[in-house]
């Protein structure tokens, strides 16, 4: 059905133009005006002539009353027609208004319909309306507002019962369409007349887009793990979250309207979360601010701001995000002790030791009272550690650190570097004699047996001092002149403390020239190897020789390997310079198969322990097999006995991946470790190297002679080949072959000497 265009008011909108009565009401006025008008004049012309003809009506009285009459007439005709013009411009400027105002309401693209004040029947509804709901017009004319709105009619009619004839209307709902879908809209209604009976026209905007953000923003809100909070510039509370409840212990009705500052601790410089946000710029954020938050029990708890200044409308507030980093805090200090402690022991490891270090330096400096560091390290625990397992080795330690802790001052520092290195920083000490009483404390505190299990261990240790001079020292070379002190009570036969001198300064300078002497000689190929050869006991012939590696120094000359080796074992240089001996060998042995063939002898390169803990010597190995020998078994690795450890799993693993790739395995310097005999069975190794120490003693004494038998009676019995190191005299030699030895080796045999003079003895 399509909209009446009748131009009788169906409905009538008060306006502020038609001082608020309806167009209806304007024009029936003006014609109750016009009656009264008529009326009155009617009044004046009777009066008038009941005046005039009071006396005996004659002629000219006729003739005055005749005019008297005429006059009110023509006054009353023209104010006739003057209403009437007045009245028809009015009904036609309403007419117009009515068909605009309908032509308004149904091209409307909102939603609107009108609906009985009282009954909430609609009586009518604009084209908007009949496709934004789905009914038909027809359809739309029969429902009522009950039908539209979703909600419980009483709460509709609550609603709508404090809302007077005369007053507009705003409000959200939620409407129901023809198919049962439910839209949010917010509705506007203003008072008019439909049928002379009060009605209200309705418009509807649909938010249902806003709506359902503002729901997932408050339910992100309120399932936020961070409490938020709202508040204004003068730092009263606006708003809280859930989250923000929970937080701080009360509800928000009770913290809503209150100064933030009940939530926060007062800081040093400021005072809690408002003076922050005094300072908050406002086009930036102010990220990463702590404070400490206040619960309702007056417990605290440190939390974590971020403020964020936004401008609505002429005023700005804050939304802050407080975040409680209990956890975080606890878990921060976990890490920052954990990367500031020994895991095992618990005490101070080298970061916090260096930093405890500087700061006492700078103390002593001021004080100008003596400082000392004591470097201690357990004697003899490798060979603990490797026969007594690692969980035995790592409780000796526990017991370790905790006798140096009952023994020492409160003010000293002892901390372990790692394996079974110990560091004492001994502050204000009257003398540097005092430094002497702490190392003497720390040898006592390990006199008495520790008990391990089972067992009881007795230690001793060696212990390095160094007196600082705070105007020179520095914490590097304070802890490295203990080091090297403490090596230097190690040499000397362990179980003993010597404090760094002159002497020692002068040996750590000579160690650190020779350190970068050697890096220097890598580059320059000042390396070279001489052979020593391995002679067969029965047939006098050269089985084997022995790689040693020399420095040819263009100052010194060549220089032994004792006088280099172990700086560059400490430093790690052993492996790039292992690289290179074997490349020299391999090359060297390469020239003896080409000219011997399968009578050459078999080329033995030692390998230190870096090298054996090195993941790359087997493809070191391998390479120079590759490159340069016929078969694997040409090459022979000598490993020192002492050098090899049991529970190591990455040694062990190595050498059996060289056993598998074919070379040969000598345990060298056997019978100077300390179970020696159990690594014949556990290590895959070909040939055992007695000890030089045990062929010395050959002539003189007779357990040497027992010692030396045994250990090749048990190589034999696990078929290995035995050869005697250091044989120097003929007696020797003879003792040896008696007692089944397979080849020998010493000076009196044939000294280190280049490729080219060896190559002269192999015939």
């Amino acid at each position: 059905m399509e909209p009446s265009t009748s131009l009788a008011p169906v409905w009538d909108i008060g306006t502020p133009a038609l001082a608020g009565s309806g167009a209806g009401r304007i024009a029936r006025q003006a014609r109750v005006d016009a009656v009264l008008v008529i009326l009155l004049a009617l009044v004046l012309a009777a009066l008038v002539v009941t005046t005039v003809l009071g006396g005996a009506p004659d002629g000219r009285s006729w003739t005055a009353a005749a005019v008297v009459l005429l006059a009110p007439t023509a006054a009353i005709h023209a104010l006739l027609t003057w209403n009437r013009r007045r009245v028809g411009a009015v009904e036609a400027a309403l007419a117009s208004a009515e068909e605009r105002m309908r032509l308004l309401f149904h091209s409307s693209p909102e939603p609107m319909w009108v609906y009985d004040q009282e009954t909430l029947a609609v009586v009518d509804v604009n084209a908007a309306a009949v496709r934004a709901y789905g009914w038909t017009r027809d359809e739309f004319l029969e429902l009522s507002l009950e039908d539209i709105v979703d909600t419980a009619p009483a709460e509709l009619h609550s609603a709508l019962r404090g809302t007077s004839e005369a007053t507009n209307f705003l409000g959200e709902w939620r409407h129901r369409r023809k198919d049962g879908a439910t839209r949010w809209v917010l509705v506007t209604t203003q008072p008019v007349e439909h049928g002379r009976r009060p009605a209200r026209l309705s418009v509807a905007h649909d938010i249902t887009a806003q709506h359902d953000h503002e729901a997932r923003t408050r339910a992100i809100l309120d399932h936020a793990a961070d409490a938020i909070l709202t508040i204004d510039l003068d730092g009263l509370v606006e708003s809280v979250n859930p989250a923000a409840e929970r937080m701080f212990g009360q509800r928000a009705d009770q913290i809503v309207g209150t100064d933030v500052h009940r939530l926060m601790e007062p800081t040093e410089d400021e005072s809690g979360l408002g003076a922050g946000i005094q300072v908050t710029t406002r086009n930036g954020l102010r990220l990463g601010r702590e404070v400490v938050g206040r619960r309702h029990d007056s417990t605290t708890f440190p939390l974590e701001l971020a403020v964020t200044e936004v401008e609505l409308g002429d005023r700005t507030i804050c939304t802050v995000v407080a975040r409680d980093v209990t956890e975080r805090k606890a878990f921060e200090r976990r890490l920052t002790h954990q990367g500031t402690h020994d895991a095992l022991t618990g005490l101070p490891n080298r970061v916090l030791f260096m930093d405890r270090l500087a700061q006492g330096l700078a103390t002593a400096s001021r004080s100008r009272r003596p400082l000392a560091v004591l470097f201690c390290d357990i004697d003899r625990f490798k060979v603990i550690n490797d026969s007594l397992g690692h969980t035995a080795g790592d409780a000796l330690l526990f017991a370790v650190a905790g006798r140096f802790r009952g023994a020492l001052r409160g003010s000293d520092t002892v901390a372990r570097f790692g394996g079974d290195e110990f560091v004492i920083l001994a502050e204000e000490l009257t003398n540097e004699a005092d430094a002497v009483v702490v190392a003497e404390k720390m040898a006592e505190a390990l006199r008495e047996p520790i008990a391990i299990g089972s067992q009881e261990i007795v230690v001793s240790a060696s212990i390095g001092i160094a007196v600082a001079d705070p105007k020179t020292a520095t914490p590097e070379t304070l802890v490295r002149d203990a080091d090297v002190a403490m090596y230097r009570a190690k040499t000397k036969g362990r179980a003993r403390h010597e404090q760094f001198d002159a002497d020692l300064r002068r040996q750590a300078l000579q160690r650190m020239e020779t350190e970068s002497a050697l890096r220097r000689a890598m580059g320059l190929q000042e390396f070279v190897v001489h052979y020593q050869p391995e002679i067969d006991v029965e047939s006098g012939q050269i089985v084997g020789v022995e790689a040693l590696v020399r420095w040819d120094h263009p100052d010194h000359g060549l220089t032994a390997p004792a006088n280099f080796l172990p700086v560059a074992e400490e430093t790690g240089l052993i492996v790039a310079i292992g690289e290179q001996v074997f490349h020299q060998a391999c090359v060297q042995a390469a020239r003896w198969h080409e000219r011997l063939g399968d009578r050459a002898p078999t080329m033995w390169v030692n390998v230190s322990a870096r090298q054996l803990a090195s993941p790359m010597l087997v493809d070191v190995v391998r390479s120079a097999v590759d490159a340069f020998l016929p078969h694997p078994s040409a090459l022979g690795l000598e490993i020192t006995e002492t050098d090899i450890v049991p529970d190591d799993e990455l040694s062990k693993r190595t050498m059996e991946d060289l056993t598998e790739l074919g070379v040969r395995i000598a345990i060298d310097d056997f019978g100077t470790g300390f179970a020696s005999l159990s690594y014949l069975w556990r290590f895959p190794a070909d040939v055992v190297k007695i000890d030089r120490s045990f062929v010395r003693r050959l002539e003189e004494e007779r357990e040497a002679t027992v010692l030396i038998a045994a250990m090749i009676q048990l190589a034999h019995s696990l078929g290995k080949t035995t050869v005697a190191e250091g044989v120097e005299t003929e007696e020797q030699l003879q003792r040896l072959r008696r007692l089944g030895c397979d080849a020998v080796q010493g000076y009196l045999l044939g000294r280190p000497a280049p490729g080219a003079e060896i190559d002269k003895l192999l015939v």
